[in-house]
């Protein structure tokens, strides 16, 4: 049967997802990944994806990055290897999680020319020498805050330090997790948004 003026209805198929269904954001969720097995290119196909299944493999075609088109539009080269929880946030359009952004995910960017490798050895050498002062301040930080914890005087003085001591200690292992090449520990997620109704019509 025809629908208005002869055409035929579009065929069932599942519900057209709209923008307002990306309640995580468009900027924060995969919209087009080049991986996969290999297909012809006149016939791009899905990858399947299931939350309550092992994170599929992405193969692809280079060796130390994954690029991917976010639903803002914008495209990224991310490193080999990120953490499968990691990708199923960036899957996942309206979980109410976020990931911290994927500009931290950022895959390596090789020096290949002589001058690339040259200017690569001078910002190493600049680096360790910041390497060696940021070692003498958190030395002298160190000392310090172990004056000011042995003159403490009274309990909200020393609370106050135990908290500043907290945070250091979590500033640090921050740190050496983005230096190991871990993904950073989500803190605070924001509340699930509950999910908008699916219209076929938006």
């Amino acid at each position: 049967p025809g629908g208005l003026g002869g055409i035929a209805p579009a065929p069932a198929g599942p519900p057209r997802i709209g923008i307002l269904h990306i309640t995580d954001g468009t900027s924060n969720t995969f919209g087009v990944v080049e991986a996969g097995p290999p297909v012809a290119w006149t016939k791009p196909a899905d990858i399947p994806f299931d939350p309550k299944k092992p994170f599929p493999k992405l193969i692809g075609p280079y060796t130390n990055a994954l690029h991917v088109s976010m639903l803002d539009g914008s495209t990224h080269a991310i490193r080999r290897g990120v953490d499968a929880k990691v990708l199923t946030l960036l899957v996942t359009a309206s979980d109410g999680q976020v990931n911290a952004g994927i500009d931290t995910l950022r895959a390596p960017w090789p020096a290949v020319t002589p001058e690339e490798k040259a200017e690569l050895r001078d910002k190493i050498a600049r680096n360790q020498k910041l390497i060696e002062e940021i070692d003498r301040l958190m030395q002298e930080h160190f000392r310090l805050l172990g004056g000011k914890n042995q003159g403490t005087g009274d309990l909200f003085q020393a609370e106050e330090m135990a908290a500043r001591l907290r945070q250091i200690i979590e500033e640090m292992k921050d740190e050496n997790r983005r230096l190991r090449g871990e993904p950073p520990v989500p803190k605070d997620f924001p509340k699930a948004v509950p999910k908008a109704p699916t219209d076929p019509k938006d």
